[in-house]
């Protein structure tokens, strides 16, 4: 159950270890879920309270009888689990209608501007899958971004982010650091060459998760300080950041 729950989720997990470290995410529920994180707690404490007769079993050993004294106990406790797991999946099964819907209203939208994406992704954002981030790619490699509320829908706005050619991009992913992130954004990525306080810099951004600010800033940022050859030098990560500061 732990490995569906992480699959569901935007951040995925790598289900075919060792054969393969294939990250695979299917974007229907944020990592973070307060409803099903309300019901499973709830669930928790509902069995707790039924069953408590349990608790005394393993706390004193003579009160094992205790335990067959109240079955209609048990039986509602098994309903409550069963209740829950039933509303569980069927939130999840809206979740994954909501995303296939939005990613269809993305692929409309980019189509309307002459876009033809090789990929789309819509990754609910935390706490809730009724608002999301919208990441597709081109056959070029450049990112568009744009985000979409379900509960009030209004049309995308996609703001573009290139990347430098596919020669310039091969150096960089065959450093450790460089192929780990590519792996990591499951190649949503892009690769920016800018002059960042006085010296320029190469910039890879995951452009999956990022601020909902005028710039769209990514939350996860690797930099590479090129040196007066032109070559890169060794890459930092520069910025990890929840965001709750950026709005």
């Amino acid at each position: 159950s732990h490995t569906i729950l992480d699959l569901v989720t935007s951040w995925g997990t790598m289900p075919l270890l060792p054969f393969s470290n294939a990250r695979i995410s299917w974007d229907v529920a944020p990592v973070l879920d307060l409803f099903v994180l309300a019901l499973t707690a709830a669930s928790f404490v509902a069995n707790r309270i039924l069953r408590w007769e349990r608790v005394d079993y393993f706390l004193n050993p003579l009160a094992f009888p205790v335990v067959h004294r109240h079955p209609h106990r048990r039986r509602a406790a098994d309903w409550v689990a069963k209740v829950v797991l039933a509303l569980v999946v069927i939130y999840l099964l809206v979740g994954w209608q909501q995303n296939r819907q939005t990613v269809r209203i993305a692929r409309e939208e980019l189509a309307k501007q002459g876009v033809a994406p090789v990929e789309v992704r819509a990754l609910p954002v935390m706490f809730t899958y009724i608002a999301w981030d919208i990441a597709a790619r081109d056959a070029g490699g450049a990112v568009y971004n744009a985000v979409y509320s379900s509960y009030a829908p209004e049309p995308m706005r996609f703001v573009k982010h290139p990347t430098l050619p596919a020669a310039e991009v091969g150096d960089l992913l065959s450093t450790p650091l460089g192929s780990m992130f590519a792996w990591y954004s499951q190649g949503m990525y892009v690769v920016k060459r800018l002059m960042l306080d006085g010296e320029e810099r190469l910039v890879m951004e995951d452009r999956r998760f990022f601020g909902l600010d005028n710039n769209a800033r990514s939350r996860f940022v690797v930099e590479f300080p090129l040196g007066a050859n032109g070559r890169h030098e060794s890459g930092r990560i520069v910025r990890a950041p929840l965001g709750w500061d950026e709005a």
